[in-house]
C-alpha cells in the first residue's frame, strides 16, 4: 500500500480535544472513495484523514461518527486486508473504505 501524502492531522469533531498522553502514538489513516466523499465537508473530500483516536475503537463507530451511512459502504480495508464493521482500530493503521459496487447492465450498449 503506498504512503500517505496527506499528513495533516484532522480532529473532525470540536468537542472533542486531545491530550498528548490519551493519544496513540500513531492516528489511523482513513481514505474514502468515490461517492463516500460526498458525505464529507468539503475540504476532507479526496484526501487521506488522519484520525487520532482515544482508545480502541471499531470501525462502525468511527464511520458513524463521521457521518457516512453503513448502506452506502460497500469494502473496507485495513492495511490491505477485507475486515467487517466491527473491526477494532488500535492506531497506525490504514482503512480504506470503498462505496457499493452496483452492477450495471451494458449489454444494450454494444453494437449487433
Amino acid at each position: 500500500m503506498s504512503e500517505c501524502p496527506d499528513t495533516t492531522m484532522y480532529n473532525l469533531n470540536p468537542a472533542v480535544s486531545f491530550s498528548s498522553s490519551a493519544m496513540p502514538s500513531e492516528p489511523v489513516y482513513l481514505r474514502f472513495y468515490d461517492g463516500l466523499n460526498d458525505f464529507l465537508a468539503f475540504q476532507h473530500r479526496f484526501t487521506t484523514l488522519n484520525w487520532q483516536l482515544m482508545d480502541k475503537l471499531r470501525i462502525k463507530e468511527l464511520i458513524a461518527e463521521i457521518g457516512i451511512p453503513f448502506d452506502a459502504i460497500g469494502l473496507i480495508l485495513v492495511d490491505g486486508d477485507s475486515v467487517d464493521l466491527d473491526h477494532i482500530l488500535k492506531g497506525g493503521e490504514r482503512v480504506s473504505v470503498c462505496p457499493v459496487f452496483e452492477d450495471v447492465d451494458i449489454g444494450s450498449l454494444f453494437a449487433e
